[in-house]
């Protein structure tokens, strides 16, 4: 059959794009709209061809058929690519995007020095036990934290701590301490005295060469050396830190540092053990990521591996524009605890997105458990450490 035999319907078969064929080539377009055009030109004038043969009206039929795939050519061809639907964009605020766009800051920042020095203020909340009344007291400490890297295998690390003193939560908490007759020191359910009057002396602690300068990352000490070895890879920090931190290696531990938990009931008690190891590892884990971010002296790429670390533990939620105690906004990264005696508690992280740059550790007060003063409310931030400085240097500080 010859191309002048085709009848339209063929014609148009012919000519149209196959399926999925977003753009028709140019000599199929020009032939489509040639043909187009003289089909349309003898059904509106009924006349004769051009060899003055009558010619019958296009049938209603054959009109639609050739309007409807003109118009399906025509949007096929004005429709770019790029305004077709495409997959969901990921969500910017999820954990996973702000801790992986946080990590990808911290590698891109200079690596260590000879010096590093950090400043912070420490803050812990404690609940006095054995009084007649119960209140509640904050000490406040100022600790500087200066390492000379260069000075032998392990370094010289100077620790400075300057006593801010110690003061009622509240003025309840004051006035609790005064009826209690204002003692100069008194016990504290963490087991430990508190002395309130007076401002503790500044006390210096210098670690020289091979004295064995230790680093708390979580629950676990780490010498100079293994902090600044720690691997660039999350997988490979988390099996590192997990040797050193997983409950099974306690020795002489027999409750778990996480509280009482609902899924525990009905569990067999093998269940029970493995569920309290596997979140009582979680939470030391990010601890010990927790710190590697803030304070200590890490390589970019371990402070990476740190984020990444934080965003693969279960029950972990973010949130923006978030405030330390020192007023800074930052973004958090934080996971349910437990902390005996004040009860449940979220252990948050606080940094600064633009930077990666740690701002703050806090432990942050969501139930507390029967007995505490009521000062204790949710909220309370019971302990914390602000960072005001942590950074490397060629020269001593």
């Amino acid at each position: 059959m010859t191309h002048d035999a085709l009848t339209p319907e063929e014609e148009l078969r012919r000519l149209l794009p196959p399926p999925g064929d977003p753009v028709l080539p140019p000599d199929r377009k020009s032939s489509m709209e040639r043909h187009l055009m003289t089909e349309i030109h003898r059904s509106r004038t009924g006349r004769a061809d051009e060899h003055g043969a009558r010619v019958r009206p296009v049938p209603r039929v054959r009109r639609a058929l050739l309007v409807g795939a003109a118009a399906t050519a025509a949007l096929a061809v004005a429709v770019p690519l790029a305004q077709r639907p495409e997959a969901a964009a990921p969500r910017t605020n999820s954990p996973t995007f702000l801790l992986a766009a946080a990590a990808d800051q911290a590698a891109r920042q200079p690596g260590g020095k000879r010096h590093w020095q950090t400043t912070s203020t420490d803050r812990q909340v404690v609940v006095a036990k054995g009084l007649p009344t119960r209140f509640a007291f904050t000490c406040t400490d100022t600790v500087t934290v200066t390492v000379d890297t260069a000075a032998g295998r392990r370094g010289r690390t100077t620790t400075s701590v300057e006593g801010q003193g110690c003061r009622g939560l509240t003025p309840a908490d004051t006035a609790a301490w005064k009826q209690a007759g204002s003692p100069a020191a008194f016990a504290n359910t963490a087991g430990g005295r508190t002395v309130v009057k007076g401002v503790n002396s500044t006390r210096e602690l210098v670690r020289e060469p091979g004295a064995g300068a230790m680093f708390p990352v979580g629950r676990a000490l780490l010498p100079l050396e293994e902090v600044r070895a720690l691997p660039d890879s999350p997988e490979k920090l988390k099996a590192l830190l997990s040797k050193k931190l997983h409950p099974r290696y306690d020795k002489g531990v027999k409750a778990y540092d996480i509280g009482p938990l609902d899924e525990l009931r009905g569990l067999s008690p093998e269940k029970a053990r493995r569920l309290l190891e596997e979140r009582t590892l979680n939470g030391r884990l990010f601890a010990a990521a927790r710190d590697i971010v803030l304070d200590l002296p890490a390589e970019p790429g371990a402070r990476a591996a740190a984020f990444r670390l934080l965003a693969g533990l279960p029950k972990v939620k973010v949130a923006e524009h978030v405030k330390d105690e020192a007023g800074r906004e930052g973004t958090a990264v934080s996971l349910p605890a437990f902390r005996p005696p004040m009860g449940q508690v979220e252990e948050r992280l606080v940094f600064d997105p633009a930077s990666s740059r740690g701002l703050a550790s806090e432990t942050v007060l969501v139930a507390s458990d029967p007995g505490t003063p009521a000062s204790l409310r949710p909220g309370t931030v019971v302990a914390s450490r602000t960072v005001s400085a942590a950074e490397w240097s060629h020269t001593a500080p």
